[in-house]
């Protein structure tokens, strides 16, 4: 929560500014998870001022203490105090090299159209950049099911008049292995249902991969926007991707995108898999073949 305190650590009752956020776990690194966020509105503050008046437990194999309501602890975390309306945490976006992720010579804190994340591996940031004017909203890490993606999947909102001319979100997604491939989740309005598909820049939509960047064009209410509906505001989620071309020894090659990014069974896997039944079917045929020299033998010998 966004509460400070006076010398001695105890939290100061109507300290809280526009923002504050609960841990329900021990979570305060990545905040993901099991992180709620909240902003305080209209009579809300009394809110934070009842949990910040809640009586304290001291937690298990620690020196510290946590409110608890209803005999569960609430866990608090750093304070978050967001001046930028983007809803990230100053002091993630500070983790961007020199504040700065998109490197306009703007801190990323200051600015609602650049939020800046760390990296589904903890170990670096991901940033992403719109027009002036334009807000981000809960740009996050997302798991999706089984599908898994090496350097994360990610999803955001943007909202601003957008007209009908399209809008361009950029992306510095800090992966080390450079993507070949974009792919998008969501429905698109050819298929309702929610699923992943290629999101090549196709003229007017779609991803451009250049450099240490990726280029994301939008059209409020077409592909790539979640809702499909135009309405100042859109919602996407997609992942970046290596795909890779494996040559097979068959007489009919042909290519096969595989998981250099994107988690797949591997094919060495298969290739074991493969040996592993090669091998019993040599025991068998070397049992077959002694129990047939064993008849014969047998046979010599009765003759």
């Amino acid at each position: 929560m966004a509460l400070t305190q006076d010398e001695f650590g105890n939290l100061l009752p109507d300290s809280a500014t526009s923002e504050w956020f609960i841990n329900l776990n021990d979570n305060s690194i990545g905040l993901v998870g099991y992180t709620v966020f909240g902003h305080v509105i209209g009579s809300g503050m009394n809110v934070v001022d009842a949990i910040a008046a809640l009586p304290r437990s001291p937690l298990f194999f620690s020196p510290f203490q946590a409110p608890t309501l209803n005999g569960a602890y609430i866990y608090t975390s750093r304070v978050c105090v967001n001046n930028d309306a983007d809803a990230a945490c100053p002091q993630t976006e500070d983790m961007a090299p020199n504040g700065d992720g998109n490197g306009d010579g703007i801190p990323d804190r200051d600015q609602a159209n650049v939020t800046t994340i760390q990296t589904v591996s903890g170990g670096g940031t991901s940033t992403i950049s719109a027009a002036p004017g334009m807000t981000i909203n809960n740009f996050r890490t997302v798991n999706l099911g089984s599908t898994r993606f090496n350097n994360g999947m990610f999803t955001w909102k943007l909202s601003g008049i957008m007209g009908t001319a399209g809008v361009v979100v950029t992306l510095y997604d800090g992966a080390a292995t450079r993507p070949d491939s974009y792919y998008a989740y969501g429905p698109t309005p050819n298929n309702p249902t929610p699923h992943w598909y290629d999101f090549t820049f196709d003229g007017e939509t779609g991803a451009e991969i250049s450099g240490d960047k990726i280029i994301l064009h939008f059209v409020d209410g077409k592909r790539g926007d979640d809702d499909l509906v135009a309405n100042n505001s859109i919602a996407h989620t997609g992942a970046q991707a290596v795909l890779a071309t494996f040559t097979s020894t068959s007489t009919q090659d042909q290519p096969q995108s595989g998981g250099c990014s994107i988690t797949t069974e591997s094919s060495q896997a298969l290739q074991s898999g493969d040996w592993i039944l090669v091998a019993l079917f040599l025991t068998m045929l070397a049992l077959v073949r002694r129990r047939a020299r064993g008849d014969r033998d047998r046979n010599a010998i009765s003759d």
